[in-house]
């Protein structure tokens, strides 16, 4: 839990980072987050994070309002300044902020620079891949003094 989020970024792929303009209509937004299997993206403007569109946006301010996702622009629905997390914090400092404030998606800046996006989901998968490790590690080393 120790593990900055920094080196999740660096270490896998699929946290790299997804944005769109806020002037795109949120049926090009949506059409991206299905292209590369995401729950959001960062809302740049002027190369700086000013918004993130998520799932819950989508449903709460376009769908369950009746929007038309063809007119409706990103920047009416979006989440202005949103929450964002440093680099070099911890997986377990993430987590506890993801809790805290009911989020699941969480920016990721590195001297004041957006570098990523780091999910809940992608927590959780790591937690469970390290946890997989130490396990296998255990078993193993049981297996290898009782063999």
């Amino acid at each position: 839990m120790k593990t900055p989020i920094g080196r999740l970024i660096a270490d896998h792929r699929r946290h790299e980072l997804r944005s769109i303009g806020k002037e795109a209509p949120v049926s090009a937004a949506v059409g991206k987050m299905t292209e590369h299997n995401v729950g959001s993206l960062c809302i740049i403007d002027g190369g700086r994070l000013i918004g993130i569109f998520t799932e819950r946006d989508l449903l709460a301010r376009v769908v369950a309002v009746g929007r038309d996702p063809e007119r409706t622009l990103v920047e009416q629905v979006m989440t202005a300044d949103p929450i964002c997390i440093a680099a070099d914090a911890t997986v377990g400092e993430a987590l506890q902020l993801l809790d805290s404030r009911d989020i699941r998606h969480l920016p990721v800046v590195e001297d004041d620079r957006l570098i990523g996006m780091i999910s809940l989901r992608d927590l959780s998968d790591f937690i469970v891949s390290r946890q997989d490790t130490l396990i296998e590690r255990t078993v193993g080393a049981t297996r290898v003094g009782f063999g």
